[in-house]
């Protein structure tokens, strides 16, 4: 037999990295600690407590297994600290492990936190919800997100804003985007995936679709509320001479009529003919964590 086929088979029966599972810990302490090696001795990378999962690798004849929490941190566990979760419940629906992947990250923001739940499977794509915790709950469910634009899940910010946190939906024509304060104020509104912060005052939320956007809402990060929403199509926006413009949808023909946003008086000013390319594309946007918070794609 050629030595490269039977290197193969060793290699596959050796089973040297196995599919993720599901797991949790089990241990009477109510934590474990996830080491940098395998072996006691080595340092303590961080801990896992109850009712917390992870997702663990079970390595052919070794007593340690590698696992990586829900916020992408990895290290070693002792399998008899490991119990698989074949299935588990969420908003009255069952599980199974094997056919899903599962994250779920919690934030906090003054004594309010917040919980988000991703849930990627065949069934429905993915399925997100966002749970925010202080002197009442407020719940968002965003179920069967499409992946428009090559993304689905939530995304968060939480350091682009002093004293907030910013959550947004990718996926879907119908883009949100939910923003918690530090005294526990919650606001949901429209626009998603594509953000702005102009003058650290105010945040620009847009709404993607295949070929623009479908609205956009503006939040004043002083006083906390919305100040402006557009609910039609916008082809595209723009930064020209210091001002942004705004490329709304064309019906009578005319490629060249702008309108300004006009943040002092929160209005849209009147049409402009001008002159725009696509180097006046406006494209400093906001940059959300998608490869470890946006689950689904």
């Amino acid at each position: 037999m050629n030595f490269k086929i039977i290197l193969l088979c060793f290699l596959i029966t050796m089973n040297i990295i196995a599919q993720e599972k599901l797991g949790q810990i089990n241990d009477p302490d109510g934590y474990t600690n996830v080491r940098e090696q395998k072996t006691s001795k080595s340092k303590i990378k961080f801990k896992v407590y109850e009712e917390e999962y992870f997702y663990f690798e079970e390595l052919a004849n070794e007593n340690w297994f590698k696992i990586t929490n829900m916020d992408g941190d990895s290290g070693f566990m002792h399998k008899s600290r490991i119990k698989e979760i074949t299935e588990f419940k969420f908003k009255g629906k069952t599980y199974k492990a094997s056919e899903i992947k599962l994250k779920i990250r919690v934030k906090n923001i003054g004594e309010t936190f917040v919980r988000i739940i991703q849930i990627k499977n065949e069934k429905t794509v993915c399925d997100a919800f966002v749970e925010v915790y202080n002197e009442k709950t407020e719940k968002f469910d965003y179920e069967y997100i499409d992946p428009l634009g090559g993304s689905a899940g939530i995304s968060f910010l939480e350091d682009a804003v002093p004293n907030h946190l910013i959550l947004t939906k990718h996926g879907s024509y119908d883009g949100r985007t939910i923003i918690v304060n530090n005294k526990g104020k919650v606001t949901e509104m429209t626009g998603g995936s594509i953000s702005k912060i102009i003058n650290n005052k105010y945040l620009l939320n847009f709404e993607e679709c295949d070929l623009g956007y479908c609205g956009m809402s503006v939040y004043d990060l002083q006083k906390d509320e919305i100040v402006l929403t557009y609910s039609n199509f916008i082809e595209g926006l723009f930064f020209y001479k210091n001002k942004i413009y705004i490329h709304l949808q064309n019906v009578e023909g005319n490629s060249k009529e702008y309108v300004g946003l006009d943040l002092k008086n929160l209005k849209l000013k009147e049409k402009e003919i001008l002159e725009l390319s696509r180097e006046h594309y406006f494209e400093d946007w906001l940059r959300f964590e998608l490869k470890d918070g946006c689950l689904c794609y």
